[in-house]
């Protein structure tokens, strides 16, 4: 009789033991899921606006110094639902701002990409910089 009830016993203690750990497990899946979706969320943000913005260079918009022709490239190449401001500093200038006004309150992803505008006499180093966000 006592090594029939030594099995019972160590057969509830393992039952036991692995269901603590599957609660555990499950509770820490959770919250770390759970605390990784706004930091995706801000990611994919940041990488919109920097893909928005290489796609701007690639395709000679931020080349121009006219800025309604920089306002429709923004325009026809940016995801509906995201907002998008950009700024050009060159070194001959003009200083170029383009895009939305940017909202009080929420998370604003921004970054910047250095480029070089090629005009007929002169060659200017360019900083891009930009603003992204969703409302």
């Amino acid at each position: 009789m006592l090594s029939g009830n030594k099995g019972v016993i160590f057969t509830l203690d393992m039952a036991f033991a692995v269901i603590i750990a599957v609660i555990i497990l499950s509770f820490s899946t959770y919250y770390i899921i759970k605390s990784d979706e706004g930091i995706l969320n801000k990611g994919q943000i940041n990488r919109v606006g920097s893909d928005i913005t290489a796609l701007l260079d690639h395709l000679g918009i931020l080349d121009s110094t006219n800025q309604d022709i920089i306002r429709l490239g923004i325009q026809n190449n940016k995801i509906s639902f995201y907002h998008y401001r950009l700024k050009i500093e060159c070194d001959s200038g003009p200083n170029l701002e383009s895009g939305e006004n940017l909202p009080s309150n929420g998370f604003i992803g921004s970054g910047q990409r250095v480029f070089v505008r090629n005009r007929i006499t002169t060659i200017d180093n360019c900083i891009a910089k930009y603003w992204v966000w969703v409302m």
